[in-house]
């Protein structure tokens, strides 16, 4: 936290917190007050400039970003900036909030982090409130406009009495009154008693710790993120400092965001089913139509006119493409309804059983295949084993006439990410296709001219999709075509 003069006299406020966010002592901030810049990161410094440049106009800016501190450690800051103005109106001061989120980044962590934050923003509150004990009457006025310029709901209430002693201005406009003087359960929650649910039992059994509570107001009807502590008031009594951050519209997405997560995997699942018992049961009278089909080319071939010959062929060769296609549509099925659980996976292992099993099709074309060095990973072995030579064999097919196709697999690390590029030299296609060449049963060319069903990649797809990775593809006509896998190199247990 931090407040800074308009008229060039340097910082009013400088939280102690403020060497540990950008590895910068307070003595240098106060020396330069745009020390903080030369922490942003390269990439983000040109934005972040420009955004500071918007404060007098807009009044309040938030942005975040990345900072490199001094030992070269990344990480992700939350900034609010705002103008403070004095009774008259007039710009006085600029004061900020800068917050660590880099955890919050990382959506795993993300609920957890917001409570680690909130426990650090209202610990430096109650600091600055307990030096306010022995400098209250000279610093009132300073404390005054930083309480009041918070965007959060902020209030102080007596632990005996529940008397509300302070609020911030947030909470008077968000009541739509000054309930200071008031009785805390009376002017928030409309009781005659106090609350059941009330915490300060709690912080004062936790001695002194921040207790962090999540409560659905039936008055104001939203939600709201809560931290209450203990602290000392200037005449010495426990008080009970409450900050609460309104969450009510992100409970509402999260809502909205796990109900559709859940229509979508039924929706998934029954469309599972339907296409494994539709191929399923799709075999035995095709198998009928194979075999009646043989048996009248071998028993009644010398009967059949030329014509007539010509008629079971092609209903062969359709039954036969229509035998491809159900097993593709098994095999897309069958990723989901038969996969195993993740386990460590050799890739070179892979590799070696992937080449081994296109060797004909490569004689076949007199193509050629190179593999580098690609890292183990966590996942379903059988199945990146099908991602591996569903990509190589889609290479192959879609190769130049009269030019023998080459593969080169190559990988490297990236984070927590392993990066997989397949790269040929055959015809490419248009990058506005680029979705559709994942869609099962979408084509860029006719049967006759390549081979396929239109599934591979469908497949591809969903084994990415499946070992939480995506796919995407680099191509131009006549300039072959790249296809990008990132997969994690570790699993969370399913």
């Amino acid at each position: 936290v931090w407040a800074v003069k308009l008229d060039g006299s340097g910082f009013l406020y400088l939280s102690k917190s403020i060497e540990d966010i950008y590895g910068i002592t307070l003595e240098e901030f106060q020396n330069n007050p745009l020390a903080w810049l030369d922490a942003v990161h390269p990439e983000d410094k040109e934005r972040v400039e420009k955004e500071s440049e918007l404060l007098h106009e807009k009044g309040v800016i938030e942005t975040e970003y990345r900072i490199i501190q001094s030992d070269g450690e990344m990480r992700w800051l939350h900034d609010r900036k705002y103008i403070i103005n004095d009774d008259e109106g007039n710009p006085t001061m600029i004061g900020g909030i800068a917050s660590d989120i880099t955890d919050r980044v990382k959506a795993e962590n993300a609920l957890k982090q917001s409570y680690e934050d909130m426990e650090d923003r209202v610990q430096e509150r109650t600091t600055e409130l307990t030096e306010l004990n022995v400098k209250l009457q000279r610093q009132q006025e300073r404390f005054l406009a930083v309480f009041n310029s918070f965007p959060e709901v902020m209030y102080v209430a007596d632990m005996e009495t529940y008397e509300v002693l302070m609020v911030n201005k947030a909470f008077a406009k968000l009541l739509g009154k000054d309930p200071t003087g008031g009785i805390c359960y009376k002017e928030f929650q409309g009781f005659d008693s106090p609350c059941d649910f009330c915490t300060n039992r709690i912080i004062k059994e936790q001695k002194g710790k921040v207790y962090n509570w999540e409560y659905h107001n039936p008055i104001l009807n939203k939600d709201f993120l809560i931290s209450d502590k203990i602290i000392k008031w200037p005449d010495g009594r426990d008080v009970r400092f409450e900050l609460a951050i309104d969450v009510t519209e992100y409970k509402k997405s999260e809502k909205e965001l796990k109900q559709r997560a859940e229509a979508l995997a039924r929706s998934n699942a029954e469309l599972e089913r339907f296409a494994y018992v539709a191929s399923h049961d799709l075999q035995e009278p095709l198998r009928k139509i194979q075999a009646f089909g043989n048996r009248l080319m071998i028993k009644y071939s010398n009967d059949l006119d030329e014509k007539g010959a010509d008629y079971i062929r092609r209903m062969q060769n359709a039954a036969n493409r229509m035998q491809d296609l159900i097993s593709d549509l098994l095999a897309f099925s069958r990723i989901n309804t038969r996969a195993k659980p993740f386990q460590s996976v050799n890739m070179k292992s892979v590799m070696e059983k992937v080449v081994g099993t296109i060797e004909p099709i490569l004689k076949k074309s007199n193509g050629t295949i190179e593999v580098g060095d690609i890292p183990d990973i966590e996942g379903d072995f059988n199945q990146i084993v099908q991602l591996m030579k569903n990509l190589i064999d889609n290479s192959i097919k879609f190769h130049k006439e009269s030019v023998p196709p080459h593969v080169e697999i190559s990988s490297f690390i990236e984070g927590d990410m392993c990066w997989i590029e397949v790269q040929d030299n055959g015809i490419g296609f248009d990058e506005k296709y680029l979705d559709r060449i994942f869609t099962i049963f979408q084509r860029l060319h006719g049967r006759f001219e390549y081979e396929g069903t239109g599934v591979g990649l469908a497949i591809c797809r969903r084994i990415v999709e499946r070992h939480n990775g995506t796919i995407t593809a680099k191509s131009s006509p006549g300039e072959g075509s790249t296809f990008i896998v990132k997969l994690p190199l570790s699993q969370e247990v399913e």
